[in-house]
């Protein structure tokens, strides 16, 4: 039927799951807005998924306001990757350092003096690593 039709087009591809602050840290809302199918592109996996990002702090990374980053979830990243953060309630995008005993969460925007955030390496249950950005895009 046309309606089935319209339904499985509506949930074909990753799903848009809320925003992220490029920014400060800004509450996480886990409702899927949406769907964006990059079929012939490239193959993301299955788990993965798109954030709409709020904020400027990742300018100079060319992950702008309004964009869209897409995020595979892991538990792990690479000095230097950026990946997306649980803060308590909230997610945010940042540039990831790995140190001896903390993590630091630098922004990437020389205009503005955003603060670095260091959360523990173990044991901080109010930090979490949900992912590694991907890709970024942006609608016109």
């Amino acid at each position: 039927s046309k309606e089935y039709l319209a339904m499985k087009k509506e949930t074909e591809g990753i799903p848009i799951v809320g925003r992220v602050a490029a920014g400060e840290p800004i509450l996480a809302v886990e409702n899927i807005e949406g769907y964006v199918n990059f079929e012939g592109l490239f193959r993301p996996s299955e788990k993965a998924f798109i954030l709409k990002v709020t904020g400027d702090s990742m300018v100079d990374e060319g992950i702008m306001d309004g964009d869209y980053v897409m995020v595979e979830p892991t538990s792990t990243v690479e000095n230097g990757q950026i990946g997306v953060v649980l803060l308590e309630d909230e997610v945010t995008v940042k540039k990831i350092y790995l140190q001896a005993n903390k993590i630091a969460l630098r922004s990437a925007n020389r205009a503005m003096s955003y603060k670095t955030i260091y959360i523990k390496k173990r044991g901080d249950k109010n930090a979490r690593l949900v992912g590694k950005v991907k890709g970024c895009f942006r609608v016109l």
